[in-house]
């Protein structure tokens, strides 16, 4: 299993949606960066906020808007199941929760100082 605890504290410096959903993951300064990991998110995930729950298809441009809270936000706890779900929480109490897809790739991480992982389809 990956470790992916190099990742709590970073925070979400952008936000990137088209096909995807992409999210900067910084932690420091510009000149001093711990890590830097760019998470590409591939296909429908769960978004879970005080707010409510949604469901986010990177294709949709209309399910994007809820992705948008996570902007600056701290990584909190960042975990990879055994069946490589992703589930990263964040410090306003959000989550979010992306499984293995069946017929695509579901997400990958890359960076520096960061695991580099690439979930296949089952």
């Amino acid at each position: 299993m990956t470790d992916l605890s190099p990742l709590v504290g970073t925070e979400v410096r952008q936000i990137r949606l088209d096909y995807q959903v992409t999210l900067l993951l910084v932690d420091g300064p510009a000149s001093q960066e711990r890590s830097a990991g760019l998470l590409q998110i591939e296909s429908s995930f769960r978004l879970e906020t005080e707010v409510g729950t949604w469901t986010i298809t990177p294709s949709d441009k209309n399910s994007h808007a809820p992705v948008c809270q996570l902007l600056h936000l701290g990584v909190v706890p960042a975990h990879m199941d055994g069946d490589q779900t992703l589930r990263l929480g964040f410090s306003d109490g959000s989550t979010v929760t992306v499984e293995r897809d069946t017929q695509y790739e579901s997400w990958n991480l890359t960076g520096t100082g960061v695991p580099q992982v690439l979930v296949t389809p089952l």
